[in-house]
C-alpha cells in the first residue's frame, strides 16, 4: 500500500483467472485506493483475496489414501503419483515406512540422540526437534533449567567437523546428531 498514486497492476507471468478490473474492484471494496500490485505467479480469485484480506493461511498438506488394498493396482498408481500423497493399508500394514518417512519430511523434523558421560547413545528415545535447531534448542527439550548450568556440548554426526565436536548453544544440529550435554 502507498501514499499516492492511485493503484498500479503488474503480472509477470500471464494471468489465467486474474484480471486487472477484478484486482482495481476488489481493492476499491476495501478501500484501498493506493497500490502497488505486483504479481509473479498465476494466482487464482479466491487466492488473490485472501492475500488482500489477510484472514487465510495456507499450510503444507499431505494426503493419505486408506484402504489401498480394496482398489486395482492401476487405480493406486495413479494416486499415489499425485503431488503430497502417500497410499497405504493400515489393516495390512502395506506401505507403511514410506507414511512414516513422508510425514517426518512434511513437518521437517530432525532426530538427534542424546549420550551421558562415559556411556553409549540412546538410539532408543532421544530427541524430535525441527529443522534448523541448535544446541539451546535441544537443552530447552531436555529442560529449560539445562540452558542456566550448560558449559558445552560434545557432538557427534554430520553437523560435526571432526567426531566429537566440542560446540556451544549456537552450534545448528543435523538429523541422526549425538548430542553430551557437559554442564558447569
Amino acid at each position: 500500500v502507498k501514499t499516492g498514486g492511485g493503484i498500479s497492476y503488474t503480472a509477470t507471468c500471464k494471468q489465467s483467472q486474474l484480471t486487472e478490473k477484478f484486482v482495481y474492484t476488489l481493492l476499491h471494496q476495501y478501500r484501498i485506493f493506493n497500490a502497488e500490485v505486483l504479481v509473479r505467479e498465476d494466482v487464482t480469485l479466491d487466492g488473490f483475496i485472501d492475500v488482500v484480506v489477510g484472514n487465510r493461511s495456507y499450510i503444507p498438506c499431505l494426503y493419505a489414501y486408506n484402504k489401498i488394498d480394496a482398489i486395482t493396482i492401476e487405480e493406486v498408481d495413479r494416486i499415489a503419483r499425485e503431488d503430497h500423497t502417500v497410499v497405504v493399508s493400515i489393516e495390512r500394514g502395506l506401505n507403511m515406512d514410506a507414511f512414516k518417512d513422508a510425514v517426518w519430511r512434511a513437518l521437517d523434523l530432525l532426530h538427534v540422540y542424546t549420550k551421558r558421560h562415559a556411556e553409549r547413545p540412546d538410539f532408543n528415545g532421544g530427541l524430535i526437534l525441527r529443522t534448523g535447531a541448535t544446541v539451546e534448542d535441544a537443552c530447552r527439550a531436555i529442560h529449560k533449567s539445562l540452558l542456566d548450568t550448560f558449559k558445552y556440548a560434545l557432538v557427534w554426526g554430520r553437523s560435526a567437523k571432526h567426531n566429537p565436536q566440542r560446540v556451544g548453544l549456537a552450534h545448528a544440529l543435523c538429523n541422526e546428531d549425538v548430542i553430551e550435554i557437559v554442564r558447569k
